[in-house]
Formats: C-alpha cells, sequence, structure tokens
C-alpha cells in the first residue's frame, strides 16, 4: 500500500512539474510571438522613417546640384578676372552685371535631418542590417555637416569682409551700391586696378571653390549612396534624375591628354571611373555634360557638332585646362 501510495504521488509530480513545463513553454512562446510583433511594427515604423529620410536626401541632392552649378559660375569669373582677361568694356556692359558681385554674394547648402533624428531615435532595438546605412547617414549628419556648417560661416565672414573693404574704404561704394550702379566708372575703376578686389577673389576662391563646393560633392556622394541603400534595404527600385545609364555616357570613355599630362575614363558595369596615375576615383554626372568626382574641381565634356566627344575641360581656382581626347586605338 505504501509502495502504491509513493509511485501515485510521484506521478503527481511528474504530472505537476509537467504542467509547469507547459506553462513556461507556453510563456516563452508568447513572448516569443509578441517579440515578433514588436519587431515587425518597429521595423514598418523604421521603414517609414527611411522614406522619410530618402525624401530629404533627394531635396539635399536637388539642392547641391543648384550650388555646384553657382560655384562652377563664380570660377569661371573669378579666372577672368585674376588671369587680367577683362576689359572696361566687359564691366560696363549692363549684361555683365554679375561681375560686380562675385565676392558680394555666396549660396549655403543646408542638410534637413529631422528622418535622421528620427530615425536615431529607434535604433535600440533595430536590426543589424540597417547598420551600414546608419553608419553612413552618421558621417552625413554629422562629420559633413559639421564641416558644411563651418564652411558656410567662413564664406558669410569672407563676404562681411568684401563688403567692409568697400564701405570702409570707398566712399562712392555706399550709394552706388544702394541704386545698383554696378557699372559705374568708380566700381569699373576699381575692379581693374584696385589689388583689394582680387586679394577678396582670391579668399573667395579658396574658401567656395576649395573648401565648400569639395565638402558639398562629398555630401551629394554620401546622399546618392544612400539614397540607393535606402532603396536595396525596402526591397525596391526607383528611378531618379542622377541615375547613370552607362549608354548614354560610353562616348566619354578613352583617354585625354594635355601636353605631358592625361588622364582616363574608363567603365566598369555601370560605373565611370577617372583614373590618373595611381588614383582612382568614381564619376558622378550633374546634367549637360558636367561630372564631379571626390576631390575639388569642376569637369565639362565638349562635344563636336556631330555629337563626338572631343574634350574635357577641367578648371577650379587657378586650373583652366584643356584637355583633348586622344583618337581611338581600336
Amino acid at each position: 500500500m505504501q509502495i502504491l501510495s509513493k509511485s501515485k504521488a510521484g506521478r503527481y509530480i511528474i504530472y505537476a512539474v509537467g504542467e509547469i513545463l507547459l506553462v513556461i513553454i507556453g510563456i516563452m512562446i508568447a513572448v516569443w510571438l509578441n517579440n515578433i510583433n514588436e519587431a515587425r511594427i518597429q521595423d514598418k515604423k523604421i521603414q517609414a522613417t527611411l522614406d522619410e529620410i530618402q525624401e530629404e536626401l533627394l531635396v539635399t541632392v536637388a539642392d547641391a546640384n543648384d550650388i555646384i552649378e553657382f560655384y562652377n559660375a563664380k570660377d569661371s569669373l573669378i579666372y577672368l578676372v585674376m588671369s587680367n582677361q577683362l576689359t572696361e568694356a566687359d564691366y560696363k556692359d549692363p549684361k555683365n552685371w554679375g561681375l560686380a558681385l562675385i565676392s558680394l554674394n555666396y549660396s549655403s547648402l543646408s542638410i534637413q535631418d529631422d528622418g535622421f533624428k528620427n530615425l536615431m531615435s529607434k535604433t535600440e532595438n533595430m536590426s543589424k542590417r540597417y547598420s551600414p546605412l546608419v553608419k553612413r547617414l552618421k558621417r552625413l549628419h554629422v562629420h559633413l555637416k559639421t564641416s558644411l556648417e563651418s564652411n558656410n560661416e567662413k564664406m558669410n565672414k569672407a563676404v562681411e569682409a568684401s563688403f567692409q573693404t568697400l564701405q570702409n574704404n570707398q566712399d562712392w561704394f555706399s550709394e552706388d551700391a544702394f541704386f545698383q550702379k554696378w557699372n559705374s566708372d568708380n566700381m569699373v575703376n576699381y575692379f581693374l586696378n584696385d589689388p583689394n578686389h582680387k586679394n577678396s577673389l582670391y579668399t573667395y576662391s579658396n574658401l567656395g571653390i576649395g573648401n565648400l563646393t569639395n565638402t558639398i560633392y562629398n555630401i551629394r556622394i554620401e546622399s546618392i549612396k544612400a539614397i540607393y541603400e535606402i532603396d536595396s534595404l525596402l526591397n525596391r527600385k526607383n528611378n531618379y534624375p542622377f541615375d547613370l545609364k552607362i549608354e548614354d555616357f560610353i562616348s566619354w570613355t578613352g583617354t585625354y591628354t594635355l601636353e605631358k599630362n592625361s588622364f582616363s575614363i574608363t567603365s566598369e558595369g555601370h560605373q565611370l571611373f577617372y583614373k590618373k596615375g595611381s588614383n582612382t576615383m568614381e564619376i558622378y554626372p550633374l546634367g549637360n555634360g558636367k561630372f564631379h568626382i571626390k576631390g575639388p574641381g569642376f569637369y565639362q565634356v565638349l562635344k563636336q557638332k556631330d555629337g563626338s566627344v572631343s574634350g574635357i575641360k577641367s578648371s577650379g581656382s587657378n586650373i583652366n585646362d584643356l584637355y583633348k581626347k586622344a583618337a581611338s586605338t581600336n
């Protein structure tokens, strides 16, 4: 009888332990399912935030395009002034009123970051698959944005200094500027003969053409790569104005020479590359035959009347070179 009681008690214990295990397993499954559901909800929120970030990045790229064009035009004018290629007639021509304002205005880029801040508030339970994108966005919104704001501030101070130089040293400036007499005799004489004008342009070129534009190039590159990366994460393919359709640019490929200097443009897959010596950099088209690389300078592809590429103009600060395309050896 005692043996039967012990056996029965043992079965009860086993049964009770089994019930407890079932409860624990049930709880664990419920927690697991809840975590999966929470992760799914979190992932949907992150994906919505990525859509927001992508829209901001597209605005950044479009703004960068406009500002690059702004400084490209400034660079061309500065080179004409510094190389003494402008005459009194050039300054007197009403169509050239912009010559008076080369160092008296600037354009600054701002990076929208509401989406980025929103994303950073969701990093606690974020999937590791987003880590490379987060790293790129941090470089854009922290490192490059800090550099951009610093260069914007330097440009602002340089323009203010140009105004102060004119206001403090030229009695005629305030009245002529107020009435927008940008081609007055006093203005023209100053632009042609006063060394302070070239000094201002030198500073403007270093800060705007050298530092600021180069930072904007890097911001544009990182923004474009982040846009494509977001599409990849969200398993979609969109079309963008900056897409590089290699068949549209294959005529650019070849070797370009200037005296003993040369560089080449090659295509690899769906990318174009600028190769000079041991340096190889990806090419980023801007439209109308213009492009930039990850480095200072402006590049313009030149074509003949039949549409064939004849050369590339490379410019920036004191550089204004024309590289001719070498004949194909094929």
